[in-house]
């Protein structure tokens, strides 16, 4: 081999070596950047999902105010509507139930009430009773006696 030769392959194997050596370094600093990069992706994933799980928790507790406490209200309004209904439903069958009652006393007396065609009410006593003088009671509602 001449020394051109020579000087060739000791710069081609030189220009190899340098060549490894630079791709080592290279490949050491890429593993170093990754694995930087990861430690820092990691880093702000868990900080995303603890801002997430804390954001989602203030949703929650939003939303609780916002549907439960409206839901409550609904429901006690509904439930004191429904009672108040109820209550004036028993008095209106209470009172029913009383002017029926009074309506059998008075059949049982043989008083018996009539409405004509023109819509005029009247009380058709039974024969051979008489009425006694008009009165008022405490609550100064007039009345008569009914004697046989």
């Amino acid at each position: 081999m001449s020394v051109d030769g020579r000087l060739k392959a000791r710069l081609a194997e030189q220009l190899k070596s340098e060549s490894e050596t630079i791709q080592g370094a290279t490949q050491e600093q890429l593993n170093a950047m990754r694995s930087g990069l990861k430690s820092i992706y990691a880093d702000a994933l868990s900080t995303i999902e603890a801002d997430m799980r804390g954001e989602s928790k203030a949703l929650a507790k939003r939303m609780r105010s916002l549907i439960l406490w409206p839901s409550v209200i609904w429901l006690a309004l509904l439930l004191t509507l429904s009672a108040g209904a109820w209550g004036i439903g028993q008095y209106q069958w209470n009172r029913i139930q009383e002017q029926r009652q009074e309506l059998a006393d008075l059949e049982t007396l043989g008083v018996k009430p009539v409405r004509t065609a023109e819509g005029r009410e009247y009380l058709v006593f039974p024969k051979g009773a008489s009425l006694g003088e008009l009165k008022t009671n405490t609550e100064g509602q007039p009345f008569v006696e009914l004697m046989r």
